[in-house]
């Protein structure tokens, strides 16, 4: 559900990165500032509710203010018209007249003296620095401004100053006794206790206790959990997702015992709720299922979790969503190797998928099959095992449980054993190789090595030595050993042919540790770790034509129980990174279990490959358990197959005020070239030539280019090198909308999206030259449009009333709408839907011969011509 490109974010730096996109600002951004963009909006959220809170505070205080001055202006109104009465009666009495003068004279002197004085509590920002902010320090505060002991009223919970840190320190009234009586002292006045650490039963188990009802705040009940005891602060966040500005209110109330039932602490109206407690996952089935990802044919696993916590975003990101990616692999380049039982599980690998395996490497192994004809110690040690009914397995199961056997004539195997191995004898691997080449008849010899001259132990051997690795003489862990032989180059170079020299020096390429869980359902139960690792040098991650290698460790060598030392310390990643091969390392996982063939407990406590039956009868064919699973990582891989090999001298030549011209160098394999612009392509054609000009942009603006090339099946290759330029001139006082591209056609309408732009209030959308809407968002539908016909797009961004440059012109045509004319031939031709040839009549369309002797002829029932 990514592609690759620069982030759109102006503080990422400039590498190509695999974008997302945000469903905040809708713009394409890297993984990082995805999630640093959803805590930004939970951080606007949460200030946009907080001013409301405030507005919603100082307008009760005004309206108060009002409401007293109205009353006031009343009082004075009632004072004008007394006096007018009086005026107007030439009874009235002398006291009555002085009265009235004395009163209308005080108000006016009044109103001449008085200052309007508000006010203003500390925001408990300013109180932070307290031990508490019951008993903080009174000479911050005038003894005329209000009361000398400070407390937290309902609206102070609701400024946006809060301090997390400083909530934990708010004292709980414990007693009835005020800072005002000196003589009581501070430790028995007030009994502090931390709002996080506060534990008691929930209050919140019927529809309006405190005055949080269902109707009126969406509020989670908790109806079943009367009995239990919470820490309140966590459960009312997590449990009832309520905001944490609104917790502090309750906890004070549930410490004083107030009863929820008369108590009311939320007005109807308060948004007590946190709506961005939950977030949907980048990878969820609605984001990767949307008509972007379809029409790009990208193959995803969804999410199995549509909303996560987004205080656990990027751990779950990180535990579900290392998934191994796609690369440039071919398919008919994939070889196998193992130590020990990696080196039978190989071999299983090898014959059940050999349509896909061109070679194996086994350093200590056994025949195919053994373990399930027969006791698995048998299969080791110096035993002699039969391979008879292994090798009529083969051929029964050959193109049903196993892929056809005769693949395997090509195949390339290169075996060693070490001459004092305790634990797999001379015999076992000469069983083996009649397995192959004598025997079974299933490898030519020429293709086979058998090194059994090894002077080695149970190990994998090398040539250098590596911090922790054993004695080449012992057999123990972590079983890799320096013994002046180079085993992994012996065994690509057997299956690849010659090789460039080995990188003895800093590797180029990444080690990457990925989700292995996601290919088999509840893994470590099938003995398969949840993680696993890759080695991909720098040549396939710039997507160069790459070969697999999987390599598979061998009992007690998995990350598990030595780490990486088999990942890094066998030698493969050397010879990798030189020759364009991914090495995979999958890992296992002990596990307790039941061999299924004997019903006998056998733990898998070392952590080994199946090839004894731990995880089903089926371990050696293509549905076992973990071989299911190895297929599946296969397919992954190579997915991103691309005969057209990436390149990499985009360069600009030239820039103007509103051009950049573009050039690069051929690629033999590919039929055309596609230009992208910001992440948009901008060409409508295939681009036959390896020079383009991009004109009508913008001046004083920086564009990033890349470019791929296309095959002969419309196959797009890795993006080329990124070039940036910026275009003469200065930059538009307001900025000009990019990224202008149609996203949803039909015949009769067309929607439009573009990047958004910051500090714009309005977009004017423009069709054909002539504007015709301006919205606040970055996306219109325009509508009532005419099949079949083209139309230019042009957007532009309005801010202070000043309007930008309009964008980069997109041209759109509407879908053709396919209307059935069930009419004469006659009219048919008036109307244009058919043309008179000889004694014919034909669809314009189609060409249809409708047999014309008669041009008045009606056409047969239901028949009609498609426009």
């Amino acid at each position: 559900m990514f592609e690759l490109g620069l982030c759109t974010d102006i503080t990422c730096n400039d590498e190509m990165k695999e974008l997302f996109e945000c469903y905040c600002c809708l713009r394409l951004v890297c993984l990082t500032h995805l999630i640093t963009h959803l805590e930004v909006k939970k951080q606007n959220k949460q200030q946009l509710d907080d001013i409301r809170n405030q507005l919603n505070i100082v307008k009760n205080k005004l309206k108060l203010i009002v409401e007293e001055k109205l009353l006031t202006i009343k009082c004075e109104q009632n004072l004008i018209e007394q006096a007018e009465r009086f005026l107007d009666m030439p009874s009235s009495s002398f006291d009555e007249l002085q009265n009235l003068f004395e009163n209308i004279n005080q108000t006016i002197e009044s109103n001449q003296s008085e200052e309007i004085m508000i006010k203003v509590e500390p925001l408990l920002s300013e109180t932070k620095y307290c031990s508490c902010i019951c008993i903080c320090n009174k000479q911050n505060m005038n003894s005329n401004d209000g009361p000398k002991e400070l407390q937290i009223s309902k609206n102070d919970e609701n400024l946006n100053d809060i301090n997390r840190d400083f909530i934990d320190t708010i004292a709980l009234d414990a007693a009835t006794t005020t800072t005002e009586n000196p003589h009581v002292n501070e430790k028995q006045e007030r009994r502090q206790i931390s709002y996080r650490k506060l534990i008691d039963k929930c209050p919140l188990t019927f529809d309006g206790a405190y005055g949080l009802t269902k109707a009126n705040h969406s509020i989670k009940l908790c109806e079943h959990q009367r009995h239990r005891r919470f820490s309140l602060y966590s459960h009312f966040t997590n449990t009832h997702r309520l905001k944490e500005v609104y917790v502090p209110r309750l906890i004070r109330a549930v410490a004083n015992n107030q009863d929820p039932r008369i108590t009311k602490l939320f007005d109807d109206d308060e948004d007590v709720i946190n709506h961005f407690y939950n977030v949907p996952c980048p990878f969820s089935y609605e984001q990767i299922n949307s008509s972007k990802y379809t029409e790009e044919n990208l193959a995803i696993q969804s999410c199995r979790k549509r909303f996560v916590p987004f205080c656990k975003l990027k751990a779950h990101l990180r535990q579900y969503h290392k998934n191994l990616s796609s690369y440039n692999v071919d398919p008919s380049e994939i070889s196998v190797s193992g130590l020990s039982s990696g080196a039978y599980f190989a071999t299983q690998i090898q014959v059940a998928f050999s349509a896909s395996i061109k070679g194996a490497g086994i350093i200590a192994g056994g025949p195919y099959d053994c373990a399930a004809q027969m006791s698995y110690i048998s299969c080791m040690l110096n035993s002699n095992p039969s391979i008879t009914q292994s090798i009529l397995n083969t051929k029964l199961w050959s193109g049903n449980k196993i892929d056809d056997i005769k693949n395997l004539v090509k195949h390339k195997v290169y075996m060693i054993w070490g001459t004092s191995d305790p634990l797999v004898g001379a015999s076992v691997m000469t069983q083996l190789y009649k397995y192959y080449v004598t025997d079974g008849q299933f490898i030519p010899s020429k293709n086979v090595v058998f090194k059994n001259d090894l002077n080695a132990a149970h190990t994998f051997p090398t040539d250098f030595d590596s911090i922790g690795n054993n004695d080449c003489g012992l057999t123990s862990i972590p079983f890799i050993s320096n013994c002046d032989f180079d085993g992994a180059g012996a065994i690509l170079e057997h299956i690849y042919g010659p090789l460039k020299p080995r990188n003895n020096g800093v590797l180029n390429g990444k080690f990457i540790e990925f989700n292995q869980g996601e290919f088999l359902m509840n893994s470590s139960a099938y003995g398969m770790s949840d993680t696993a690792w890759i080695y991909v040098p720098k040549s396939c991650s710039d997507g160069t034509i790459c070969k697999l290698h999987i390599t598979y460790h061998g009992c007690q060598q998995s990350y598990e129980k030595i780490g990486d030392k088999y990942i890094k310390n066998t030698g493969y990643n050397r010879w990798a990174d030189t020759n364009n091969i991914i090495v995979l390392y999958p890992q296992t996982v002990a596990t307790n279990t039941i061999d299924s063939t004997d019903g006998e407990l056998t733990p898998n406590v070392h952590g080994c490959w199946d090839w004894i039956g731990w995880y089903g009868s089926d371990f050696d064919v293509k549905s076992g358990k973990q071989s299911s699973a190895m297929k599946k990582m296969m397919d992954r891989i190579t997915s991103g197959f691309n005969p057209i090999d990436r390149f990499t001298e985009l360069q600009i030549l030239t820039t103007t005020h509103n051009s950049v011209s573009l050039s690069w160098r051929n690629v033999l394999s590919a039929n055309g070239y596609n230009i992208y612009r910001n992440g948009s392509k901008i060409n409508n054609e295939i681009i036959s030539d390896t020079t383009f000009t991009d004109n009508n942009l913008n001046s004083g603006t920086i564009y990033t280019f890349i470019v791929k090339a296309i095959s002969s099946t419309g196959t797009e290759s890795i993006a080329s090198n990124y070039v940036t330029a910026k275009t003469i001139g200065n930059s538009p006082a307001v900025a000009i909308p990019n990224g202008l591209i149609a996203t949803y056609i039909t015949g009769n309408s067309i929607t439009l999206k573009w990047n958004l732009v910051l500090d714009v209030a309005t977009y004017n959308i423009y069709r054909n030259g002539n504007k015709v809407a301006d919205v606040k968002l970055t996306s219109f539908t325009d509508t009532c449009l005419k099949p079949a016909t083209n139309y230019r797009y042009q957007v532009s961004s309005v801010k202070d009333l000043i309007e930008s440059e309009k964008s980069i012109e997109v041209k759109v045509k509407t879908l053709t709408l396919n209307v059935c004319f069930n009419d004469n031939n006659y009219n048919h031709i008036i109307s244009g839907r058919a043309y008179h040839s000889m004694n014919d009549a034909l669809p314009v369309d189609t060409n249809q011969n409708r047999e014309l002797y008669n041009k008045f002829q009606r056409t047969k029932e239901n028949d009609c011509i498609i426009e």
